[in-house]
């Protein structure tokens, strides 16, 4: 009897405390792949001229293809070279796609415009920077004025830049 009770016991306990190994594994936090403080993040393509991003903190992870920039300002040489900051800048690797959210700014002295937005994203693959549909962004344009608006678009490849809604301002020709 004795053993008996030993072993229903033994058998309880071990019922309560083991979980099958996948259940483990999903418990273990996933780690990115690296983290880096103070650092410089090169962005290129071969479409564009290097940007050269420093930032407080990078964390790359590989596994999600994603790099995070935290507290970022970046510049790009050349003669249309832009230079920026955000407060969180998020590149997916693999499509070197990119979303800028917290206090953006994108200047490109040689085109003579800047714009200002909570959070803009640029598609790769079609060349285009756009806000969400009603993400307000302000644009300036050296001289000939400032527009603010919602949906913005510039297509990059057609130097074309558009607003779904325009809230204030108009540009001189």
């Amino acid at each position: 009897m004795r053993y008996t009770f030993l072993l229903l016991a033994s058998l309880i306990l071990l019922s309560c405390t083991s979980r099958p190994p996948e259940e483990l594994q999903a418990a273990e936090p996933e780690l990115p792949t690296m983290v880096l403080e103070e650092a410089t993040y090169r962005f290129s393509t071969r479409n564009i001229v290097p940007i050269l991003v420093k930032a407080a903190r990078i964390t790359i992870d590989d596994r999600q293809h994603l790099a995070v920039l935290e507290r970022a300002s970046f510049t790009q040489q050349g003669d249309g070279g832009i230079r920026g900051s955000s407060d969180l800048v998020t590149i997916d690797t693999q499509t070197n796609d990119v979303t800028l959210a917290g206090n953006v700014h994108i200047a490109q002295p040689s085109g003579g415009f800047a714009i200002s937005a909570e959070t803009i994203s640029w598609n790769n693959g079609q060349q285009v920077l756009s806000s969400a549909p009603d993400g307000v962004v302000e644009v300036t344009f050296d001289g000939s004025g400032t527009i603010t608006g919602s949906g913005f678009r510039g297509d990059l490849s057609r130097d074309s830049y558009e607003f779904a809604r325009i809230d204030q301002g108009e540009v001189q020709n």
